[in-house]
Formats: C-alpha cells, structure tokens, sequence
C-alpha cells in the first residue's frame, strides 16, 4: 500500500504538468492547423496542382460520354466501332467566377477513328477542394488552337477554322471566341 500512495503522489504532481503541457502543444497545433487551413483557403490549389488534376481528370464530352485522362490522354479500342482517343490540347488558369480561387479552361480534342478531330472548350472549377467541370462548347472539326486565355473571368481563345474554299486540313480564318460562366454554365459571347 505504500508503494501505491508514493506512485499517486507522484502521479498527482506531474498530472498538472502533463494537462499543461498538452494544453499548451494542443493550442500550438490548432493555432499552426488554423493559419495552414486559411492559407491553404485563401491560396486553393497551386497552378501546378491545377495542371495535373486537369491532365488526370475525367471529362465530360458533348454527346455524354465519359474519359478519364492520364498525362493529358486516353485512347483506346482498336476498330471504328469502340476506337476512342482524347487529349488535352490546351488549358489556362484563372479566376472564372469571382470566388479568388483559380479554374482552368481546357480545349480537348477528340478522334473516334475517323478523319475528324473534334475540339470542345470546358472549364474546370476550383471550390477549394476538388474541381468540377461545367458543360462544353463545341469548337469545330481540324480547327487549331493559337491561343487561350483566362481574362477578366472571361476565357479568350483564338482560332484558325476553316474558310468557304479551305480543305479540312487547312484552317485559315482566324477566329477569336470569349466564353464566359452564366448561372454556371459556359456561354459564348
């Protein structure tokens, strides 16, 4: 019995020690965890972090179908009946909305064995947390992409498409297009 009153007084002496100790390394935690979590808030996901989930991410096209990206592609099948290639020609980073935190316009271009190359403009839209993509706009056959901007929450892409007298390889009217976010949704100008 004597042992066991020394092991309590020694016990009770370094409880209120302990409870301040773990008070105190609580408070520092929550007080980093906080300033990281704001941080992280007000910075969102950095261009980078951006660029891979937009290379990785699973699209979304015109006509419903779903592919799921690796490094900026996919491709798969090997007739016209189940052949499928998708790639990410182009992206841009900015603020589509008005919330500070950073999106990302993506053109992707898609050939399911055939001639045509079918470009679509979508945006991928950063809550913080993941990244949710917003409808798309089709941007032609074999047309090619000289430029794309985010601006003002506006997405400015220039355009080489096809003139009356052009063959389909050889796109030369330039074109500008600006796209911008309605009730969520992208919409040309």
């Amino acid at each position: 019995m004597g042992n066991r009153k020394t092991i309590v007084e020694k016990s009770s002496f370094l409880n209120p020690l302990k409870s301040f100790f773990c008070i105190f390394l609580g408070l520092t935690l929550i007080s980093v965890g906080s300033v990281l979590s704001e941080k992280i808030q007000k910075t969102g996901l950095s261009d980078e972090d951006l660029i891979q989930l937009a290379k990785n991410f699973e699209y979304r096209l015109s006509d419903g179908s779903r592919y799921r990206l690796e490094d900026g592609k996919y491709e798969a099948g090997d007739s016209l009946k189940d052949y499928a290639r998708l790639r990410l020609a182009d992206l841009a980073i900015g603020d589509l909305n008005g919330d500070g935190k950073m999106d990302v316009a993506v053109v992707l271009v898609s050939n399911f064995g055939g001639s045509g190359h079918f470009y679509e403009l979508t945006a991928l839209l950063n809550d913080g947390r993941s990244l949710r993509q917003a409808n798309n706009l089709e941007l032609g056959d074999r047309v090619n992409i000289e430029s794309l901007e985010i601006e003002d929450q506006r997405i400015r892409i220039m355009i080489l498409t096809h003139g009356p007298d052009d063959p389909m390889c050889c796109p030369s009217q330039e074109k500008e297009l600006v796209a911008y976010l309605k009730g969520g949704k992208l919409v040309l100008m």
